[in-house]
């Protein structure tokens, strides 16, 4: 190929004149001269220059350039050098600096190769500066990187992101190759380490795929644990038993628990290597909620009619300085403490005709003196220790809210009133609220 020319270098003693021409009048004459010229080339001015819009730069095509862009070259740059020269004059001659393609610049300028260089250098990534004294920042090299496997190198790369991309899309091979069902985790088996090799030859760097067919194969020097776990519940039912109580009259039923569902949870953990399920390394627990079972409690005692002595109950702790007498003179006890058809019977109930007298049946004050429901007119006296006597179905009271009553005082008359069938009087004792049977504290 013909060496490209400066169409603007003229003879050695123009150049020596006193006062040459800048370089915007350089290129205007170029501009001039060449389309002067241009009916004696085959292809005119548009063959034979170039308008470079990414360096801002004109340039002169040599002999082997028509070759290479062919016919088409016409056609694409008919309106971009008119466009381009116009621009360059607006702008000033630094957007058309003296340089070519393969070839000698149209402007002989003797620094316009050098900048050229810098050009390419910037691009290229070389750590050089161009002609204006800007720094270039040198493109990051990729350092040869080994994986050591426990202790051992199994492969060595173009670079460390090369190999950890190739950890990654292995550890994703074989956890895609599960397909159990369950909550999985994958990880990478063994003591892994990622080390630089800058001195590696190239010849000894394998190639990506290469790698990634021997890791993923039967013989992979990588273990790749995957674990899935999973549960399966199945519920357990239970059952309602019925216990005989010989304590509750006959005809009546407690339910002492209610049933509860039960479940037995066995937890599944499948471990896989590689792809394959490792029988040595999985195990399963089971988890039992053992179920409650409905109880019910069924009475056999048949019902009571008072006899004395019968269903009393336990007894409560002992007083240190009362005792308590009958509340009726010459009463008899009709109805025991006790289970009294199918309901607990909280005291004793003495035979009595209204108008009868009711006796304290130890000193204390009255407490409560008041009707209240089923227990008709009733009076409450507290004999101190936490010990408490309740008198109800009175027919009238003959003290009032905090009187003081001695042992064997009168404090009401007999009767039926609240839930009483007929003339009587209930009697109960209470130790610290709770009802005990008064048998075990009447003086004998």
């Amino acid at each position: 190929m013909e060496e490209e020319k400066d169409i603007l270098a003229g003879p050695a003693e123009e150049k020596s004149a006193p006062e040459a021409p800048g370089e915007a009048e350089l290129i205007d004459i170029a501009v001039e001269e060449a389309a002067e010229n241009a009916a004696d080339e085959e292809d005119g001015f548009f063959g034979r220059y170039v308008w470079d819009e990414e360096t801002g730069r004109l340039y002169e095509i040599t002999e082997s350039a028509p070759k290479r862009w062919g016919r088409l070259l016409p056609l694409l740059l008919t309106a971009l050098p008119v466009i381009a020269l116009a621009f360059g004059l607006a702008k000033g001659a630094s957007l058309l600096p003296p340089e070519c393609y393969d070839g000698a610049s149209i402007l002989s300028g003797g620094d316009s190769q050098e900048r050229h260089n810098g050009h390419i250098a910037a691009a290229a990534g070389d750590p050089e500066e161009t002609a204006e004294g800007d720094t270039v920042q040198a493109a990051a090299e990729y350092i040869p990187c080994a994986i050591v496997i426990d202790g051992r190198e199994r492969a060595l790369l173009a670079s460390t992101e090369a190999a950890e991309t190739l950890l990654d899309e292995v550890k994703s091979f074989f956890d895609g190759s599960v397909t159990a069902p369950g909550d999985r985790t994958t990880e990478l088996s063994g003591e892994i380490e990622l080390q630089p090799r800058p001195d590696a030859a190239k010849e000894d760097i394998s190639s990506y795929d290469e790698l990634y067919e021997r890791f993923t194969s039967s013989k992979s020097p990588l273990k790749v644990i995957t674990t899935v776990t999973d549960s399966e519940t199945k519920e357990l039912p239970f059952d309602t038993k019925t216990e005989k109580d010989p304590d509750l009259v006959a005809g009546t039923s407690i339910t002492l628990s209610l049933g509860r569902k039960g479940s037995r949870t066995t937890i599944s953990r499948t471990v896989y290597i590689n792809g394959e399920k490792s029988s040595s390394r999985s195990e399963s627990e089971t988890i039992t909620t053992e179920p409650i079972d409905t109880v019910i409690l069924q009475g056999t005692e048949k019902k009571s009619s008072g006899e004395p002595g019968r269903h009393e109950g336990s007894e409560g702790r002992r007083p240190e300085a009362l005792s308590f007498s009958s509340p009726i003179a010459d009463g008899k006890i009709i109805s025991n403490y006790g289970q009294r058809d199918g309901v607990l019977h909280l005291g004793l109930d003495y035979a009595a005709k209204a108008g009868d007298p009711v006796l304290a049946c130890e000193g204390g004050v009255v407490v409560c003196a008041m009707q209240r429901g089923g227990y008709g007119n009733m009076i409450e006296i507290d004999h101190g220790e936490g010990f408490v006597t309740r008198y109800a179905h009175l027919s009238s009271l003959s003290v009032a809210l905090g009187d003081r009553v001695a042992k064997g005082q009168v404090i009401g008359a007999a009767g039926d009133s609240g839930g009483c069938p007929g003339a009587q009087l209930h009697l109960e004792l209470r130790i610290d609220g709770i009802a005990y049977n008064p048998r075990y504290y009447l003086e004998k």
